[in-house]
C-alpha cells in the first residue's frame, strides 16, 4: 500500500520537479524490491535445512518477479493464480545457496504482502508440483 501511496506523490511531484521525483521513486523501489529478494532467498535457506515453510512479510511481486527472472532455471519457472493468491515454482541455481547447485523453490504471494517460501536441495517434485498442502489436505489447483 506504501508503494502506491508513494508512487502518487511521485506522480504528482512530478510536473515541478521536472520528473526527479519519479527518478527517487524508481530508485527507491529497485532498492527495497533487491532488499527483498535478498530476504526470499535468505528464507530459502532456512527452509532447507529446516523442512517447515517459511512466511516473509511486506514482499511485493516485484521481489518475487525479480527473483524468479534473475536465478530461475529457464524452462522450470511456473505460474499460477488461484483467486487472490498467486503461486510460483522452479528450479533456481544460486552461487551461494546450496554451494552452487540447483534447488527447488516455491513461493505462494498472499495478498497484502506475506509471503510463504518453501524449498528443498536439487529437484523435489513435492515443490515442484501444483498441489499446496495445507490444513485441508491436498489441494489441486486449477490448470
Amino acid at each position: 500500500m506504501y508503494l502506491i501511496v508513494s508512487f502518487l506523490i511521485s506522480a504528482a511531484l512530478a510536473i515541478p520537479t521536472f520528473g526527479a521525483s519519479l527518478l527517487v521513486f524508481y530508485l527507491l523501489k529497485k532498492s527495497f524490491d533487491g532488499k527483498a529478494m535478498s530476504a526470499i532467498f535468505n528464507r530459502a535457506v532456512r527452509t532447507m535445512s529446516t523442512e517447515v515453510t517459511e512466511e516473509l512479510f511486506h514482499v511485493n511481486q516485484g521481489a518475487i518477479h525479480k527473483a524468479f527472472r534473475n536465478f530461475c532455471v529457464d524452462s522450470s519457472r511456473q505460474f499460477r493464480k488461484l483467486g487472490s493468491f498467486s503461486i510460483y515454482w522452479g528450479v533456481f541455481m544460486h552461487p551461494m545457496i546450496n554451494g552452487g547447485e540447483k534447488f527447488s523453490m516455491r513461493v505462494i504471494y498472499v495478498p497484502r504482502g506475506n509471503v510463504h517460501i518453501k524449498a528443498a536441495p536439487g529437484i523435489d517434485s513435492e515443490i515442484l508440483s501444483d498441489k499446496i498442502f495445507g490444513a485441508l489436505g491436498d489441494v489441486d489447483l486449477p490448470l
